[in-house]
């Protein structure tokens, strides 16, 4: 086989890397070389070795980077700041450099590209994307009055749908 493909993950987000891992070991083909690996690994070092000419790479989420160097237990800033973004990206972009290096020579193409994993995560600029490629967005609306909220509730013909977090005082 002259193709692998390489499932980078985190053994702690057990809802979809484990699950992709479990529905390939079910379902092995001959047709199709894959190995895992997680990103506890690539810090070390310990990726895979891969004889293979051309190689896949499919990244998961990194929860456990996240978890300690992003949002961190105890953090009271804002969620999503650009500070969370920078770090992020500074992430994917540090993967990217790793993987270049460590897979040098190979074909690589990438499932979810790590360059492009931080803009993925921004929504107002993934809306801001769409929105100038005529691709229709839903009209947002910004408020933390309770009367505009039933406003918008009260239009007729018009689906709403509320993000975000409700604080309830009294």
């Amino acid at each position: 086989m002259n193709t692998t493909v390489l499932i980078l993950g985190d053994e702690s987000d057990w809802e979809s890397y484990n699950r992709f891992c479990e529905q390939l070991q079910k379902h092995h083909s001959k047709k199709l070389n894959w190995v895992t690996a997680t990103y506890a690994l690539l810090e070390k070092d310990g990726l895979p070795l891969i004889e293979s000419d051309t190689l896949i790479i499919y990244l998961f989420f990194p929860f456990t980077y996240w978890d300690k160097h992003v949002e961190k237990e105890g953090y009271e800033g804002v969620y999503g700041n650009v500070d969370f973004y920078n770090k992020f990206r500074a992430f994917w972009s540090e993967i990217h450099r790793i993987l270049r290096k460590v897979y040098r020579g190979k074909k690589i193409h990438f499932i979810n590209h790590p360059l492009k994993i931080a803009i993925d995560r921004d929504k107002e600029l993934t809306k801001t994307i769409l929105s100038e490629n005529k691709i229709n967005i839903p009209t947002p609306y910004y408020t933390r009055k309770y009367k505009d909220i039933l406003k918008l509730v009260d239009q007729e013909n018009k689906k709403t749908v509320f993000k975000g977090s409700i604080r309830l005082y009294g």
